[in-house]
Formats: C-alpha cells, sequence, structure tokens
C-alpha cells in the first residue's frame, strides 16, 4: 500500500516507521505466506526497496504493534 501511495504522490509523501530499523526492531516473527512474498517483489519505490529485501530474506513479517513506544518517543520523546 505505502508503495502505492509512493508512486502516486511522489515527494508529497513522506514514509515514517517503514526502514529497515525499524523493521529489526519490530522483531518479525510471524511467517510470511508465499504470495506476499511474491508482492514485495513487485515494490517499485526504491525508499521501501531495502525493508523489502530484508522481509524477503526473512520471510517474517513485523507489525508496528511491537514499536508503538519507539514511534511514540519518536514523536513525543522518551517521556511518551
Amino acid at each position: 500500500m505505502a508503495d502505492q501511495v509512493l508512486q502516486r504522490f511522489g515527494s508529497q509523501v513522506r514514509l515514517w516507521g517503514m526502514d529497515t530499523g525499524h523493521y529489526r526492531a519490530s522483531a518479525p516473527a510471524v511467517p510470511l505466506s508465499r504470495q506476499r512474498l511474491l508482492k514485495l517483489k513487485t515494490i517499485k519505490s526504491e525508499q521501501l526497496r531495502p525493508v523489502a529485501d530484508r522481509m524477503q530474506s526473512i520471510k517474517r513479517a513485523g507489525y508496528q504493534e511491537a514499536i508503538a513506544q519507539m514511534l511514540l518517543d519518536e514523536v513525543y520523546g522518551s517521556e511518551a
């Protein structure tokens, strides 16, 4: 979905929490289905390609719920 938004709106979009560091921090544990792995190969965005490649190699999904505190800290500082 993020790739489609980037393709449509380009420089008007700023990704947040969608990089390899955030992916690693999410402790990916849920196995990705073959269908989802194939979808990762269609990612066109240069911004998303590194995390898509990492997801393909690990074959596991990470979810933002697992990094909610990290994201809050990025917004509010360590006081959140």
